[in-house]
């Protein structure tokens, strides 16, 4: 009984090896394939616009972004010369030209240009362009990875004039605006805020406080700005500051300013200049002392009133007079009725309503204190007016105390009635006459005499 042989030949080792390369090439194409797949998927699903060109700038690929960004469908641009499709011009170099030159130097150019739509309009482009090299190295074309940032170009132009704007606006502050960084250093400083300083802008930004100026200077808002950086909270003062070519008077605000996590990011400042307005309100403190000594130093009572009869102001003597007149101590706001005689007061009402009505009035008056004394008094109603108009703000009363002439009138009149009669019962004629020769005395002996 005989075994049945296969009749089927063995591989030889050549076809082996054909055959297991063979399978080689297909793994490596069915790889190269997927590698592919995978690339146009990236390609198709990435946001940028993918561009490739040949040497000659003719374009040979075009993404799904290009489509959307540029308006073009891929197989109406293949083909065509990038620079005819797209007009491209430039932000960061001076031409076409200078950045081909860019990219053959460094192999890369990264720049931003604004790109022709379809419809017409300018797409803002930051593109990044490299050689495209085949296995060997050699250059076959040109890859363009374009991202459309017009959205943000236009927020970026906005802000721009927006803080071109702001300089403008704070520069022309009347007073000094500074922002500082986290570090409080000076970060932006207003032109008001270089006046003070006596500085160049260089010579602040960058720099803090106490790195620019003396301690003099920064002894009384510094506290305050570096409170308002680790407590967040904004402060205010006012403050002195010694410089070099004077003495500022301030009043300070610091605002921190934090972000989205409660970090400080910066502090605004604002400095309002008091210096004026305190060396003024020095100069009116002492004009009015002085009014105040020649107010007190006046011979005569004088008081201030409003339209309604109250007490604006008052001086020593008045003081005096008041405490003789009704025992009691005068305060400014008292309505002066209360200390006028009730004897007096309809006639005081009457002149004060005549004074209000314009109308100066002056006489003289008798006054009768509590213990029976009698005093003279020149009194005066005067109006006062405010600045630069006709309306009457209140009255200035003054009372001059004229018993002393009052009593020496009184006297002479005495003594001249003495002469008088003395004159009339003499026995001689006694006839005076002026400078002009008119008789001015004639007694009774000089009427018998003449007839």
């Amino acid at each position: 009984m005989s075994t049945a042989q296969s009749t089927e030949p063995e591989p030889t080792p050549d076809i082996a090896a054909l055959e297991a390369r063979v399978a080689a090439l297909e793994q490596a194409l069915a790889a190269e394939q997927a590698r592919r797949v995978y690339h146009e998927h990236i390609l198709a699903n990435v946001n940028d616009a993918i561009i490739v060109v040949d040497l000659s700038f003719h374009i040979q690929a075009w993404n799904p972004a290009a489509e959307r960004i540029y308006g073009w469908t891929a197989a109406e641009v293949i083909g065509q010369r990038l620079g005819e499709l797209l007009q491209a011009r430039y932000f960061d170099t001076t031409d076409r030209m200078a950045a081909f030159a860019e990219l053959e130097q460094n192999g890369v150019w990264i720049g931003r240009g604004a790109h022709r739509h379809r419809d017409g309009h300018e797409v803002i482009i930051e593109s990044s362009v490299r050689h495209l090299r085949d296995e060997t190295g050699t250059v076959v074309g040109i890859v363009g990875i374009n991202r459309d940032i017009t959205a943000r170009h236009q927020v970026m132009e906005a802000l721009q004039v927006s803080e071109a704007r702001f300089r403008l606006a704070v520069d022309h502050l009347p007073f000094p605006f500074v922002i500082y960084d986290a570090d409080l250093r000076f970060q932006y400083v207003n032109a008001a805020m270089i006046q003070m300083a006596k500085r160049p802008e260089h010579e602040l930004l960058g720099r803090r406080d106490e790195e620019v100026f003396a301690e003099g200077f920064t002894k009384e808002y510094l506290p305050l700005l570096r409170a308002a950086a680790t407590s967040h909270v904004v402060q205010r003062g006012e403050c002195t500051a010694l410089g070099n070519y004077g003495t500022y008077y301030v009043e300070v605000v610091y605002v921190p300013l934090l972000d989205a996590a409660g970090a400080l990011q910066q502090v605004l400042a604002i400095a309002q200049n008091l210096t004026a307005r305190v060396e003024a309100e020095a100069a009116l403190k002492r004009s009015e002392a002085n009014l105040r000594a020649l107010f007190d130093s006046a011979l005569q009572a004088q008081f201030l009133l409003d339209t309604e009869y109250r007490v604006l102001a008052f001086n020593r003597v008045a003081a005096v007079a008041i405490k003789r007149i009704s025992q009691m101590d005068i305060q400014v706001g008292d309505s002066i009725l209360t200390y006028v005689n009730p004897a007096n007061r309809e006639g005081f009402i009457a002149n004060y309503e005549r004074c209000l009505a314009g109308e100066a009035i002056s006489h003289e008056q008798q006054i009768i204190y509590p213990n029976g004394q009698a005093e003279w008094y020149d009194v005066a109603y005067m109006p006062v007016y405010r600045d630069g108009d006709q309306n009457i703000l209140g009255v200035a009363f003054s009372a001059l105390n004229i018993s002393a002439r009052k009593e020496a009138e009184q006297a002479l009149a005495k003594r001249e009635a003495e002469l008088a009669g003395i004159i009339d019962s003499a026995m001689d004629a006694i006839i005076t006459v002026d400078a002009e020769r008119r008789i001015v005395l004639f007694n009774h002996a000089a009427e018998q005499m003449f007839g």
